[in-house]
């Protein structure tokens, strides 16, 4: 128990100095530390390859290799690469473009967490895109695990949903207060 501990901290550490690296401008480094951790299986170190990959920094770009990577930290439940990939099936960007495939891991990455893939999973459902059931309820539910997770899209729609939803106040709530301000004053 006490190796795995050691083990754990060693991986953190490790992938914590790629990431100095990386906030350093050295891309190349980090590359090839993340590269030595992703090999191990280590979920967010696969993540961050696949992103170098995309982006072309410290590696050559490679839509391909970025999918792949990201697939794999997807595929160990990592909720950023699964928001990752379903926008690679989305765009169609290192795969063959499938949108029912990019709703897959969309729906997968918000109910791991993902606040910008709960705010889409919203949106979808509150305009019936993409074959979801038309749901205001459900929609509601998702901005608010969106929010909730400090998604400002998702409170900004739920603010403006529930605006929507009141009804006109009455003219003698507003009289009351600035007749009471003006007698101060």
């Amino acid at each position: 128990m006490e190796a795995n501990k050691e083990n754990q901290q060693s991986i953190e550490q490790a992938f914590n100095q790629a990431l100095d690296a990386y906030k350093a401008g050295n891309f190349a480094e980090a590359a090839g530390q993340w590269l030595a951790l992703a090999e191990d299986g280590c979920a967010p170190a696969q993540r961050a390859l696949g992103s170098l990959y995309e982006r072309g920094q410290g590696v050559e770009k490679n839509a391909a290799n970025a999918f792949e990577w990201t697939k794999k930290a997807a595929e160990q439940n990592d909720p950023i690469a699964m928001f990752n990939l379903a926008c690679y099936h989305d765009k169609g960007f290192g795969v063959k473009k499938n949108q029912q495939t990019a709703l897959t891991w969309y729906r997968k990455a918000a109910e791991y967490g993902h606040p910008e893939a709960a705010a889409l999973i919203a949106s979808l459902i509150e305009t019936g895109d993409r074959g979801l059931e038309k749901d205001m309820d459900e929609a509601v539910r998702w901005y608010q695990i969106a929010a909730n997770r400090g998604n400002v899209l998702a409170m900004g729609r739920l603010a403006w949903l529930a605006f929507r939803r009141m009804r006109p106040l009455p003219s003698s709530i507003f009289s009351r207060p600035l007749r009471a301000a003006t007698q101060r004053a």
